[in-house]
C-alpha cells in the first residue's frame, strides 16, 4: 500500500505511514483543528480495497484511486463548512508535493468539538 514514483533517476517508495504522518501535520497546521481523532480501523472492507487507518487519517486505494479520510476534532465557534474546505485544500496540497500526485478524494469527518486551550 505504498506510493510509488518512477522517473529517469530512479524509483522512490513512499509508505502509507510516512503519508498519513504528513496528512496529520498538515490538518493540525489548519486553524480551527484542535487535535486528530481515533480512527475506529477498518470499519468496512471491500473485496479489492486496501485500507490504512493511523493518526485520524484513513487512506484506501483501489487501482489508482486513492481516498483519504480525515478525522479531526474542531475548535468551538469555527464554522465547519470553512474549516472542512481549509482542510481539503491544505491537505491536497501536502499531499501532491510529497507524493507527486493528489488523491481523488478528501473525505473530512468531525467527530466533535472542544474549547481551545488558552
Amino acid at each position: 500500500m505504498d506510493t510509488k514514483l518512477e522517473n529517469l533517476q530512479g524509483k522512490v517508495t513512499l509508505s502509507d505511514e510516512v503519508l498519513t504522518y504528513c496528512i496529520a501535520e498538515a490538518a493540525l497546521s489548519v486553524d480551527g483543528v484542535c487535535a486528530m481523532a481515533d480512527v475506529l480501523g477498518s470499519l468496512v472492507l471491500i473485496p479489492g480495497r486496501e485500507v490504512t487507518s493511523k493518526r485520524g487519517i484513513r487512506i484506501a486505494r483501489q487501482d489508482d484511486h486513492v481516498t483519504v479520510d480525515v478525522y479531526v476534532i474542531a475548535a468551538f465557534g469555527v464554522e465547519i463548512p470553512q474549516l472542512a474546505w481549509e482542510l481539503q485544500n491544505r491537505i491536497k496540497e501536502e499531499v501532491q508535493v510529497v507524493s507527486g500526485r493528489a488523491p481523488e478524494e478528501i473525505n473530512i469527518h468531525v467527530q466533535g468539538v472542544r474549547f481551545r486551550e488558552q
